[in-house]
């Protein structure tokens, strides 16, 4: 419990409020080295991210496909079939990719990453950009039809060194 407390004290980051819109990093280098390594970013993301929101994740991914059993687990057609796989045969890179299967079914992520990932990131349900600002102008075009004016950001530059405590906790 000690550790668990240090821990938090070192890494707790305040946030407002749920946004709209939460720009997400990975933190470079070796941190989004894959998409499963990069996925530390999506955690965060989901606690400070209003549900139905957009979420933009940003990663290299320069070698996507490490492990192998991670992204060969985008192969489901709905949480119910990839939960009972997940529970016949559990390992932890199956679990990740549950984690963000189920997330890209509560918000739109647009993940910015080198283009030549962006057949493999359409399988993870994940819409590719090229740039950060790509990402932007698709998320802005998305707030746009659902008629919001007045959105809100978070933005949250190293979500694997982060815990995003969410206020009142």
């Amino acid at each position: 419990m000690e550790g668990t407390r240090i821990c938090h004290d070192n890494q707790a980051v305040p946030f407002k409020e749920r946004a709209d819109v939460t720009f997400a990093c990975a933190g470079g280098y070796p941190k989004d080295v894959s998409l499963y390594q990069g996925c530390k970013c999506y955690d965060p993301a989901d606690v400070t991210t209003k549900p139905g929101g957009i979420i933009i994740a940003i990663m290299e991914a320069s070698d996507l496909y490490e492990p192998p059993e991670y992204l060969g687990s985008f192969k489901y057609d709905n949480e119910q079939d990839m939960e009972k796989a997940l529970r016949e045969n559990f390992s932890i890179p199956f679990f990740v990719a549950f984690n963000l299967f189920c997330m890209t079914h509560r918000y739109t992520i647009y993940l910015v990453t080198k283009k030549e990932n962006f057949e493999a990131i359409r399988k993870t349900n994940q819409i590719p950009c090229a740039t950060v600002a790509e990402a932007w102008e698709k998320a802005q075009a998305q707030l746009k039809r659902e008629g919001k004016k007045d959105y809100t950001l978070n933005l949250i530059p190293h979500c694997g060194g982060v815990i995003a405590e969410e206020p009142g906790k």
